[in-house]
């Protein structure tokens, strides 16, 4: 369904923070733990999807850079940071926000929530196309 909805690297980035970035929240949240700011939910397990989904949202950048062809050094720069803030804001804030309900399943939160959070950006005109495209 994501697949339906969204752009193909938006779906990309949604899947991939997922499938990594919501059992990186899991794990470093149990271990690393922190202030509980949801729910359940910590500020390390917060902290942790951001980092690996914004990783996730890096690569798939990166991979988009080199189909376009951007040639710009700081202009790639400037997308490439673009493109790991979004996609870790993207993905964690979808999977913050399933701690405020006990029975919200977070897996189909964070796949559509961050879909919706990285069109609206893309409906802003905030990040790069290379992402968002």
């Amino acid at each position: 369904l994501c697949a339906l909805c969204f752009p193909w690297r938006v779906c990309l980035v949604s899947i991939l923070g997922a499938a990594l970035g919501d059992p990186a929240a899991a794990i470093v949240g149990e271990l690393a733990g922190g202030p509980r700011i949801a729910g359940k939910k910590t500020l390390g397990g917060f902290l942790g999807c951001f980092a690996v989904s914004g990783a996730c949202g890096l690569a798939v950048a990166m991979h988009g850079m080199g189909a376009m062809g951007d040639a710009d050094s700081m202009g790639q720069a400037s997308a490439l940071a673009s493109a790991f803030l979004l996609s870790g804001t993207a993905v964690a804030v979808p999977e913050l926000a399933t701690g405020l309900r006990a029975s919200t399943e977070d897996n189909v939160a964070v796949l559509f929530g961050s879909g919706v959070v990285l069109s609206i950006f893309n409906l802003l005109g905030v990040g790069s196309p290379a992402l968002l495209k």
